[in-house]
């Protein structure tokens, strides 16, 4: 080990002739004893790695519970000598969502103030002020002002180290992207938002020369160009600066096409007309994905399909293929493409091959199932990625650009393994849940076949036919699902959003025969029926491209049409895999279409019409046969004097003299309402009376979702004394 410290030392000093930058690299390691790959794969195995320095140091933020704040932390390559890092020992600015401002942007090493000019310290310290970078014995900076946090217009300025022989760069009116700057050959480049884009500028360190270059700059084309100590760093999420490659500039404009001009403005030139993904540039060459096929109906080939990957000179001439079929760039590295196949295929992969398209070598590759993985970033030739299982973390990994050394990192994010003891509880909540009632043996089937077809990478991301469906626990509920009502399945789109069994407050013989309701929590009217049973909502979702999602009973013919308009936009957009997927559930279950949706709907709203003694505010109604559903004399709540809450004594007067229908209107009137949102005491007496009355599973159901911990119920200073005061009167 010794003997490598001095050939590394050795060759310090030598690199030192030719670069103090990577002089001071190769002595730090060699000083560290790290070589640049086990220092790459130590930043790999950080979780939250900010930058490193020249002299070994690996920075990075660590939770501090304590405070409740992330703290800067740094520490060897070898683990050693931690400790905590004040902002001001640093040449970093914090990071400012108002202007992009942060030195990471434009470079992930850390420099260390300690060492410095105090004229650049000053700097550090300056609220009003902030380093851009430094250039040999020169710091370009930002001065002007900053207010609320907000970095308003101010100036560009170069000086000595020692703030001796300050020039103006340019003057910035408050539109420049700080995260835009880029400095090359003693000139510096930027962007300005000039209305809905951006234009791109140059101007010389000494303030002179001037000049706009575009007008139609969008965002840069990726590059493998930052640095992280001594190894070469790429994050799939950095935001990067302007993109200068052998003197030449290559950025998208806002039509998505790939614009190359000279640095000088000169030769500009569009290098394509087709839409691309991921473009990359290494060297004189530019490469990027296309769509494999842009004509696609499909909203899944319209979007996702990518492939094969080109590449073009960026002098301009004829694309030339790498790859064949679907192939989503990724990054270029040394002379190799890295792409990744679709994320809905079955194994996904992330294969390279060289830039002449050949030595095709598979780097990672594996999955199974549903899993997909994520490209985290590159640190030398270390890539860290994440794997999720059914949307669920199920572990991050480092491994070998060349596909070898993988590990699973220490920090890895793992799926919650459910145990015995969870697994019983899961089992308890959903008997809370069903209650009396078996949970249907087609909807058993459905959850099969949802977790089938998944396994099968066939639902896209997304449930069977839309939604997801599950045995929910009774922990699952929304103040405005109804208490007679147990949740089987959430929107893929919004999952709060669901839909539900209505038991008719237990009076239906089996779930086979309830009818089926959506529930949209917050709405104005939330609960609408949409189909008669679970089979005839299978139907639906088999059958009606949009599903269930936006029927109901009280739906007009006019409004039908417009929808089934709508429908047959998305009928053409469909996938193959989600034609199929349709196929196998009509298969699987035998269903047949129900025909006129409209004609249908409106039947049950009928039927439900003649089903119900008394009408509600949600809709629903009450279905009841007792006596005094034929007794014209009701007693109504009055819900008005109660709008800004109610008192368990006032619902107490209420139950006293109510019957049985009464009892079960007011509960669908009060939870529109929302009547008892929060409020514990009263939750707690309509449990005793629903207990009463025998319905044990609405009493269950009714304590949820839980209230806070609070009593809610008039809220305010001496409110305890005027409760006591008033069950003091009228009882508690």
């Amino acid at each position: 080990m010794k003997g490598l410290q001095r050939v590394l030392c050795l060759l310090a000093g030598l690199l030192l002739w030719v670069s103090p930058t990577l002089a001071e690299a190769a002595a730090a390691t060699a000083a560290n004893g790290k070589s640049p790959d086990a220092f790459a794969a130590a930043l790999a195995e950080m979780p939250s790695v900010t930058g490193a320095s020249a002299d070994g140091w690996i920075y990075y933020q660590e939770y501090d519970a304590a405070s409740d704040t992330a703290k800067l932390m740094k520490k060897k390559a070898d683990g050693s000598s931690v400790q905590e890092v004040k902002a001001s020992e640093l040449l970093i600015q914090p990071y400012n969502y108002s202007r992009m401002v942060d030195y990471r942007y434009a470079d992930h090493n850390m420099i260390p103030a300690s060492n410095k000019p105090a004229f650049i310290k000053q700097l550090v310290q300056n609220p009003n002020a902030f380093i851009i970078d430094m250039i040999g014995d020169s710091v370009l900076y930002w001065t002007g002002t900053v207010k609320d946090g907000v970095y308003q217009s101010g100036t560009i300025k170069k000086a000595t180290l020692a703030g001796k022989q300050p020039t103006v760069v340019t003057a910035d009116n408050g539109k420049i992207d700080f995260a835009s700057f880029t400095i090359h050959k003693n000139t510096l480049f930027y962007t300005v938002e000039e209305g809905e884009t951006y234009a791109l500028y140059r101007v010389g360190l000494d303030g002179k020369n001037k000049k706009k270059l575009a007008g139609d700059y969008y965002r840069p084309v990726q590059q493998m160009n930052k640095t992280m100590g001594p190894v070469k760093y790429y994050s799939m999420y950095q935001r990067g600066s302007i993109t200068i490659s052998q003197d030449q500039i290559v950025y998208l404009n806002h039509d998505e096409h790939l614009v190359r001009l000279t640095t000088d403005g000169g030769g500009k030139r569009v290098l394509n007309q087709a839409e691309v993904s991921s473009p990359f540039v290494e060297g004189d060459w530019l490469y990027y994905s296309t769509k494999a096929n842009p004509a696609a109906e499909d909203w899944l080939s319209s979007y996702y399909y990518y492939g094969p990957i080109y590449k073009v000179k960026l002098s301009g001439g004829k694309p030339v293929p790498i790859t064949k079929g679907h192939s989503n760039l990724v990054f270029v590295k040394d002379g190799w493409v890295y792409y990744q196949t679709e994320w809905h295929e079955l194994n996904q992969r992330l294969i390279r091959v060289k830039t002449d398209g050949t030595g095709a070598q598979t780097v990672l590759s594996g999955l199974v199932g549903d899993q997909e993985f994520y490209i985290r970033a590159v640190f030398g030739d270390w890539l860290t990625y994440a794997i999720n299982d059914n949307g669920e973390p199920a572990g991050e990994y480092r491994i070998r650009l060349n596909g070898t050394g993988k590990t699973k990192l220490s920090y890895s994010a793992e799926a919650d393994v459910e145990t015995p003891a969870d697994k019983a509880q899961l089992e308890q909540a959903v008997k809370q849940n069903y209650g009396k009632y078996e949970v249907p043996d087609m909807l058993k089937q459905t959850i099969a076949l949802e977790e089938e077809l998944r396994e099968k990478k066939m639902l896209l991301g997304g449930g069977l036919l839309g939604p997801n469906f599950a045995e929910f626990g009774i922990g699952y509920r929304y103040e405005s699902t109804p208490i007679d009502v147990i949740p089987f399945a959430l929107e893929d789109w919004d999952d709060e959003v669901h839909y539900g069994f209505l038991t008719d407050f237990g009076t239906v013989r089996s779930l086979d025969e309830a009818v089926i309701v959506r529930v949209t929590p917050y709405e104005d009217d939330p609960v609408q029926i949409v189909a008669r049973n679970f089979r005839e909502f299978m139907q639906l979702l088999a059958y009606e491209t949009l599903g269930a999602h936006y029927l109901d009973t009280q739906m007009s013919k006019a409004d039908y049409a417009a929808l089934q308009e709508e429908a047959e936009e998305v009928e053409s957009s469909l996938t193959a895999k989600e034609k199929d997927v349709m196929r196998i559930v009509r298969e699987r279950f035998a269903l047949k279409p129900i025909g006129d949706v409209h004609a249908y709907l409106n039947q049950l709203g009928k039927e439900r019409k003649q089903q119900i003694a008394a009408a509600t505010e949600d809709g629903l109604g009450v279905v009841y046969d007792g006596p005094e559903a034929d007794s014209a004399k009701r007693l109504a709540f009055d819900f008005e004097e109660y709008e800004d809450g109610v008192h368990r004594a006032d619902v107490k007067v209420f139950f006293d003299e109510a019957s049985t229908l009464d009892k079960l209107a007011f509960l669908r009137d009060a939870q529109y309402r929302y009547l008892w949102e929060g409020n514990s005491k009263v939750i707690a007496y309509l449990q005793e009376q629903l207990k009463a009355m025998g319905l044990a599973d609405e009493a269950n159901r009714i304590a949820y979702p839980e209230p806070s911990e609070y009593d809610d119920e008039y809220e305010g200073e001496g409110q305890g004394e005027y409760d006591d005061l008033y069950e003091s009167y009228f009882g508690s």
